[in-house]
């Protein structure tokens, strides 16, 4: 069943392929919480029964639909000229999908269409990142950070499931990568980047 976090890593998926930055991480707003809470309302009216049994396979096909149809719009008319969530997972992106020209969705099972292969996406592998069990990372983070500490694998674990360079941890004190997690912690998310302190640290 879909839920507001298998969501959220499928957008992350599409949006990192789609403009090339694997280090991306998408933490939504309160705004971006409703929308996606909204989005899965809209599901569940419009396929009613069938809602429960939507799963990593429909939410390729809805992504795949949603970023090639902006693709090939080319400028996007937007502060940030992206493809954001509001665009894909409103009630007019929703209605976009759903009234599609379904006799041409053969192009959305294609795992070597044009547009998949031109942003290396693999489906097999966006099911395997969304369908991963959350719950264990909210648990304990550190279950993460100790998996292949200290490689490049054991980074970009954690770059896609915690919540970065915490240095109240003693993971992150002792990683070999922690200027590098904490960089992408200021870039992508100045709020907690100024919440942990580093903010007030000097340079």
């Amino acid at each position: 069943m879909l839920t507001e976090l298998k969501v959220q890593i499928g957008y992350q998926y599409f949006y990192r392929r789609q403009y090339g930055n694997e280090k991306y991480r998408y933490i939504p707003t309160d705004a971006g919480n409703k929308l996606i809470t909204g989005f899965l309302k809209l599901l569940k009216k419009h396929y009613k029964e069938s809602y429960h049994s939507l799963g990593g396979k429909f939410l390729f096909n809805y992504f795949h639909f949603q970023f090639m149809y902006w693709d090939s719009i080319g400028e996007i008319d937007n502060f940030s000229n992206k493809i954001i969530p509001s665009l894909l997972l409103g009630k007019v992106g929703f209605s976009r999908y759903s009234e599609r020209d379904q006799s041409f969705d053969w192009l959305l099972e294609d795992v070597n269409s044009n547009y998949l292969i031109k942003k290396n996406i693999k489906k097999s592998k966006f099911i395997e990142e969304v369908e991963f069990d959350k719950k264990i990372i909210f648990k304990s983070e550190d279950i993460l950070r100790s998996k292949n500490y200290n490689t490049d694998l054991g980074f970009q674990t954690c770059i896609l499931y915690t919540s970065l360079f915490n240095n109240k941890n003693t993971y992150c004190i002792m990683c070999k990568y922690r200027n590098e997690c904490k960089e992408i912690l200021r870039v992508n998310f100045s709020e907690l980047y100024a919440k942990r302190g580093y903010d007030k640290e000097k340079s």
